[in-house]
């Protein structure tokens, strides 16, 4: 990928995704805080247009919204977005929800379209069901391209105040299955568009035979930004087309040929200049990335810019133009990575949750604090509020707020001991009874945390990585990439690995320094580096050695836990030290086996175990008493000692008689000579 300042980007993105439209509208799309929608074609449609589904999963919104407690009132607020340069025709939102039977009948659900009441039904009898809301074509086609969605929620109980707190049991969970679908026809033919529009399960076409270093970059680096929107990416080989190709433009001619003979077909390349192109072929439009292979615009194409923020060649927003202080410290708002940050009405209790992962931080920087701005309206003397901030549900800080309605900011600072790779930041509000009158019913009041509470991270200094989770800033400023020259032939089989491991473990890629190996060529790493495969590599130290032939994991008493080389869907993720520089090896546990699609979500140990689940087994090698890998065909000298020690202490006890006896003689003899 080029190096291009974001100026330059931006020049690139504005000639290349919009310069050969017909519309005269704002150049520059606007990074929102969503995700882009999945697309399913449906039968029978409109010519030209396309059912678009956007659920709460593709939202970022993994586990829906879930509210608890004795808290009367909730409020969750989330936009859904429409394709750019389309118009919408009309749609329906379905809300799928769950509820507990405890609630009194009268609790209530309130939907709110564009800030507009649309629907209010009370939760019945059956625990799970469906709302559908018709939407109309000017509930769609707003000015900002969002649809703004409330979910409003009456949780009623009895009227017995202490015996609703003890029992507690009233809970309301929005599924993340809740999806906006509309009906979508694609105005102005632009790539913003057709990318946005491109389906949920993505095919992606491929050269046939072997690939170059650049199309393998491209495609890795392609796969990256679309499975980071939730996209499945599948790839196939050209002459079949894909919604995305990936090959040189000669190459996708020659396939267009033999795919649709005798159709009409048609390649836009904007001034000729730019190496990605609209495909028109019958019934759709796909996407083509010609050479140079260079998909460097696209990253703003993408909503949130996440591989841009994250690469290590771009050092732009959100950390330019938020520095704190002369150091290397910054200031991000929190209502950016998720927070909302709306008014809550305390009677006895509110909260607010989020979770920020590596993957919303720049690159090489950590959580050291945070700051909150509270402001609620003056409460009574009996019933004074406190605040509680929780990190990964331990508690790190309680303050009581000040009684005269004023914005309080409150500092927390963040332990570095106490966070992990996705971390869990809870805020409650709690209104205290000081007579303890459990029956008294307070008036509630308004309580907001300000949108301008932010999160201020470091610079994380690059220490020698002990565990996984010290790669990130170990690798912050870049890595080499070494992969077997094989993955050239079938790209397919790997790629998809490769991405789930660089999103999993927070690698920001640079898709230059790839280096295809033979597998006879020993590696010599000199910078921080990432291995894939069973190469030979020099090592000052790893955890798994596999010159030592077959691999098992035992316990501290000797029983085996793992039989490595006799899993074949197995992989061997570990910290090795070569030379002077560390590095993750990936590889499979039997040698010759092929590396599936895992789940690289390992942040402790410095050894982990992965099948296609997921971690199977995380070792820390460095802890004599936890588990530990052992050789059984291997006999080093140390096994060799130990399985002869008997007949070895015996030889040692006959040499050292012969040599008590030969002293002794020497001894006498000499005497005798006196």
């Amino acid at each position: 990928m080029r190096h291009l300042s974001l100026r330059a980007t931006t020049l690139v993105l504005l000639s290349a995704l919009l310069g050969f439209t017909v519309s005269t509208s704002h150049a520059a799309s606007r990074a929102t805080a969503v995700q882009a929608p999945a697309v399913k074609a449906e039968e029978g449609q409109a010519k030209g247009a396309m059912e678009i589904e956007t659920s709460l999963v593709d939202l970022g919104h993994k586990s829906g919204f879930q509210f608890e407690g004795v808290q009367p009132s909730h409020e969750q607020t989330v936009y859904f977005p429409v394709p750019r340069d389309s118009v919408a025709n009309g749609g329906v939102l379905r809300v799928h929800y769950r509820f507990s039977p405890l609630l009194h009948k009268h609790s209530n659900l309130r939907v709110y379209i564009n800030d507009t009441p649309r629907n209010a039904i009370q939760f019945g009898s059956t625990p799970n069901q469906v709302l559908e809301i018709p939407l109309t074509k000017a509930d769609l086609n707003t000015k900002d391209g969002l649809v703004k969605v409330q979910f409003k929620i009456a949780m009623l109980f009895t009227d017995d105040r202490c015996l609703d707190e003890r029992i507690n049991g009233g809970y309301v969970h929005i599924l993340p299955e809740t999806a906006l679908t509309m009906s979508v026809s694609q105005g102005v033919a632009s790539l913003r568009g057709v990318w946005q529009m491109l389906p949920k399960k993505v095919t992606v076409s491929l050269p046939q035979g072997a690939v170059t270093q650049d199309v393998f970059a491209a495609a890795w680096s392609l796969n990256n930004l679309l499975m980071r929107e939730g996209k499945t990416v599948s790839f196939v080989r050209l002459p079949e087309i894909g919604d995305i190709t990936v090959a040189p433009l000669a190459e996708v001619r020659s396939a267009l040929e033999k795919a649709y003979p005798n159709q009409q077909t048609d390649i836009e390349v904007p001034g000729g200049k730019f190496n990605a192109a609209i495909i028109k072929v019958p019934g759709k439009r796909v996407i083509g990335f010609t050479e140079p292979f260079d998909v460097t615009p696209f990253y703003m194409v993408t909503p949130q810019w996440v591989n841009l923020g994250l690469d290590a060649k771009y050092h732009v927003a959100p950390v330019q133009g938020n520095k704190v202080g002369p150091d290397e410290r910054y200031k991000l708002a929190l209502s950016t990575l998720g927070l909302d940050t709306g008014t809550r009405y305390v009677s006895r209790q509110a909260e607010w949750n989020m979770v920020f992962s590596p993957e919303r931080l720049p690159a090489g920087y950590m959580p050291e604090r945070l700051e909150i701005d509270v402001t609620a309206t003056p409460a009574t003397t009996e019933h004074p509020a406190m605040f509680y901030v929780y990190l990964n549900n331990v508690l790190q800080k309680a303050v009581r707020l000040e009684n005269d309605g004023q914005t309080h900011q409150i500092s927390v600072s963040l332990p570095k001991e106490a966070l992990t790779r996705h971390n869990a930041i809870r805020l409650v509000a709690q209104r205290e009874d000081l007579q303890g009158d459990c029956h008294g019913d307070a008036i509630h009041y308004p309580m907001q945390v300000m949108p301008q509470s932010s999160l201020i991270i470091v610079r994380n200094k690059a220490a020698d990585p002990k565990q996984f989770v010290d790669l990130g800033p170990y690798f912050a400023e870049g890595f080499d990439i070494y992969l077997p020259k094989s993955y050239l032939q079938q790209p397919e089989n790997v790629l998809n690995m490769l991405t789930r491991l660089s999103i999993d473990q927070s690698l920001a890629v640079d898709y230059k320094r790839i280096t295809f190996f033979d597998q006879a060529t020993t590696l010599k790493p000199t910078k921080p580096f990432l291995v894939l495969d069973r190469a030979t590599l020099e090592t000052a130290y790893a955890p798994v050695r596999f010159d030592k032939g077959r691999v098992q994991v035992v316990d501290g008493k000797g029983a085996t836990l793992l039989d490595v080389d006799q899993l074949p869907g197995l992989a061997v993720a570990q910290i090795v030290k070569s030379g002077s520089v560390f590095g993750l090896w990936v590889a499979p546990g039997q040698a010759g086996a092929k590396l599936a699609q895992n789940n690289f979500q390992f942040e402790r140990d410095d050894l982990s175990f992965v099948d296609a689940g997921g971690v199977v087994l995380s070792v820390d090698s460095h802890d004599p008493s936890g588990a530990k890998v052992y050789y059984p065909g291997y006999r080093g000298w140390m096994q060799v000692l130990s399985e002869y020690r008997f007949w070895l202490l015996v030889l040692a006890w006959v040499l050292l008689t012969v040599v008590v006896i030969y002293l002794f003689r020497r001894t006498r003899q000499h005497k005798n000579a006196a």
